[in-house]
């Protein structure tokens, strides 16, 4: 590694190596070339490798759970060029600006886990250790003296800068999809909450002066101001022991992803409905925002050596110069003429933004721009570098190579690949342009292991929409209500069980239908349309008198079988519809009334027809007997005796109304109807002129429509021609 032969040269060239080149292999130890897992950090795959750069990528994730057990990374890059890897001083060769910059920085990432709690929901928590580095400002004769060992004439000091900061954090992040998991433009945010705890920190910069370097006693300051300290813990390589430094921190991030054809990765499993296909990339481009490293300041106690000084001209004694004691001679160069010791001081955290957009081409291609820009906040504070990078990469579930091509603040141009090989992540953001050439200004690696598990489609091998383990039917396509079986008919009732698998029906008949829903399967109901009984085979009888309605001639009253259905109230023979006389015994020639009676009375008075004893009855039903009607006329000769008596009976019964009706043969003419009406009012007449008051009298014709007897026959035509008189009250 770079800094272990910096630091063996270092060690054993003490006289040639002077203080401010340490605190240069210093930072070496760790600000960063893009980011520390290069493009895959914001991959659909990148899990809890983003968080660095996008705490939001946690959730949409290709995994459920994700762990890494470790991760690494290392990166230096600088504004001039030379062979970093080769520290003999007669093979060195660079090339110098007026002002030369060198940052550097180590992550070291230990047991970061992600659980997808939720569909859209996402938690992590790990542990990373951190280093920044940096020299700002060098001028070339100072890089001269350092590389060549020369002795100078003057070298300027003004904004001369060199600083190191390590910390160790715990984080925990929470992300989540603030809109539907299926919508067409989807955003979601996430933050990282982390305690910081400093580990050591050392810091110097010149506001003006200048430096004689002489190979045998060092540097001799001459007029330097500036500030210099450092933590309680000496600044060591990975000296990352906790003090009571601490701080807190946090980051924020929001991605947005364009997803025009959403609807094509929906699909239904186990009765759950609109359920997103965890593996293919949904988006056709996203774009991420993200500010890392708000927070409070780290925070360092006193360490007896942190001060301001002006107009320092001391020596910086290189002799046996160690790790542990570099720090006390280059302040014994300056305490002579310090003017203020500072106690406690405090180093901000390195805050960036990231931004990125990632456009899916299609068929796991990808093109991703990157843009870092980091914020200086102070002295003593480290910061990242700008890098903009447009990386170009292939990925599949196991497999992703990328090649970013980078520019950043120092103008650096470099090109690189990145390779994730199943669990192993490697990759150098500067592979590709450190083998083209004999120099380079950065450098950078990153290895990272991890154990994800991935979302998966539960298996469904007909593709029915019921997972396999659910499946009762899994070589058949079926329904989840249905635990997987085929059901034809769609009523929810397996066709291997259904008597009636191409109707739908009911569970409780098998799957058969019911259509009046009377508890008999359609096929074996009489009457499928009316809910009936089992015993007439689903047909019903609705005045239970043992006939089925549609046998019943009267189905809403009970009755007799022989009456088919329809009741006999006066037990004649004749059903109480077709009976004239339902509460006289009568015959059925005479439409259940007695024989001679009037029962036309019901059709033409609302009075009720009154019982008579049997002279009355007969008085009744010979009062026309003496009447002897013309042919074919309604006049006749009194006297009448039969009608007189009648007007005698109705004398005697003033309560009493009398109902007159006429009836014909067949034979004649046509106005039969009207005949008989004439001659029913022919005896209306006699009996007014017997005085029987006419309000009293009711006369209907019926013509031949309501024949006694066949009129084939004479004697049945004799019959027929008759005058029926009807007593009412």
């Amino acid at each position: 590694m770079p800094f272990i032969r910096c630091l063996q040269k270092t060690l054993d060239n003490m006289k040639k190596i002077q203080y401010l080149l340490l605190i240069a292999c210093l930072s070496l130890t760790g600000t960063t070339v893009f980011a520390q897992y290069g493009s895959f950090a914001t991959s659909p795959y990148s899990g809890v490798s983003g968080l660095g750069i996008q705490p939001a990528s946690i959730v949409d994730s290709r995994y459920t759970i994700d762990i890494m057990p470790a991760g690494f990374y290392l990166g230096i890059a600088g504004n001039y060029a030379g062979n970093l890897f080769s520290f003999d001083p007669d093979k060195y060769t660079y090339s110098m600006q007026e002002k030369n910059n060198l940052t550097s920085y180590m992550q070291l990432d230990l047991l970061y886990a992600m659980i997808g709690i939720t569909s859209r929901q996402s938690v992590s928590v790990g542990f990373r250790t951190r280093a920044f580095g940096s020299i700002g400002n060098a001028s070339a004769e100072l890089l001269d003296a350092i590389y060549r060992n020369r002795s100078s004439a003057t070298i300027p000091l003004a904004d001369l800068y060199a600083q190191y900061h390590a910390l160790s954090e715990l984080f925990a992040s929470y992300a989540m999809m603030v809109t539907p998991k299926n919508a067409v433009h989807s955003v979601s945010v996430g933050v990282s909450l982390k305690l910081t705890a400093g580990g050591s920190s050392s810091y110097m910069n010149f506001t003006g002066g200048t430096a004689v370097y002489d190979n045998n006693t060092g540097f001799k300051l001459n007029n330097a101001g500036g500030q210099i300290g450092r933590s309680e813990n000496n600044p060591r390589y990975l000296d990352f022991r906790m003090g009571n430094a601490f701080g807190f921190g946090a980051d924020v991030g929001l991605i947005y992803e364009y997803r025009p054809d959403i609807e094509n990765h929906e699909y239904d499993m186990d009765g759950e409905h609109g359920l997103i296909k965890p593996l293919p990339d949904k988006y056709l481009f996203k774009i991420s925002v993200a500010l890392s490293d708000m927070g409070t300041n780290v925070k360092y106690p006193a360490a007896n050596s942190n001060y301001t000084f002006m107009n320092a001209s001391g020596n910086v004694d290189i002799h046996d110069l160690t790790m542990d004691n570099m720090h006390e001679r280059a302040l014994a160069g300056v305490a002579a003429s310090a003017t203020t010791a500072t106690p406690d001081y405090a180093v901000k955290l390195p805050m960036a933004l990231n931004a990125a957009i990632d456009w899916n081409a299609g068929n796991g291609l990808y093109v991703n721009f990157h843009a870092l820009v980091g914020f200086s906040r102070g002295a003593g504070s480290a910061f990242y570098r700008n890098a903009y990078t447009l990386t170009p990469r292939y990925e599949s579930t196991w497999f992703g190579v990328g090649v970013p091509v980078q520019i950043d603040q120092y103008n650096n141009v470099n090109v690189g690949m990145m390779l994730r090989l199943g669990p192993l992540w490697v990759g150098s953001q500067t592979l590709f342009t450190n083998l083209a050439s004999n120099t380079t200004k950065a450098s950078d690696i990153s290895v990272m292991v991890k154990i994800p598990f991935l979302k998966t489609v539960k298996k469904d091998g007909d593709r029915d929409g019921v997972s396999d383990p659910f499946d009762l039917c899994a070589d058949r396509r079926g329904a989840w209500g249905t635990q997987g079986c085929p059901d034809t008919d769609g009523d929810g009732i397996p066709d291997d069980i259904d008597l009636c698998p191409y109707e739908a029906g009911l569970l409780s008949l098998s799957g058969c239908p019911d259509r009046d829903n009377d508890g008999i399967t359609d096929a074996e109901d009489n009457c499928p349309d009316e809910p009936g009984l089992p015993e007439y085979n689903g047909c019903p009888d609705t005045d239970e008198d043992g006939i089925i309605d549609k046998l019943d001639d009267c189905p809403m009253d009970a009755g007799a079988v022989e009456m088919r259905g329809c009741p006999d109230t006066d037990g004649d023979g004749v059903p109480d519809k077709d009976d004239k006389c339902p509460e006289l015994r009568g015959v059925a020639w005479n439409f259940g009334c007695p024989e001679g009676y009037a029962y036309e009375t019901t059709e033409t008075t609302s009075k009720k027809q009154i019982p008579l004893t049997p002279e009355e009855q007969k008085i009744v039903n010979n009062a026309f007997n003496d009447v002897n009607f013309e042919t074919g006329k309604a006049t006749f000769t009194p006297p009448a005796p039969s009608l007189d008596r009648l007007s005698t009976l109705l004398k005697g019964h003033p309560d009493w109304y009398v109902v007159i009706t006429g009836h014909t043969d067949n034979t004649g003419f046509s106005a039969k109807k009207e005949l008989s009406e004439n001659r029913a009012i022919a005896g209306k007449n006699y009996l007014i002129q017997k005085g029987i008051s006419a309000d009293r009298i009711t006369t209907v014709g019926k013509g031949d429509t309501e024949p006694i007897a066949s009129n084939n026959t004479e004697e049945g035509r004799r019959k027929n021609r008759r005058m029926v008189v009807t007593i009412v009250k």
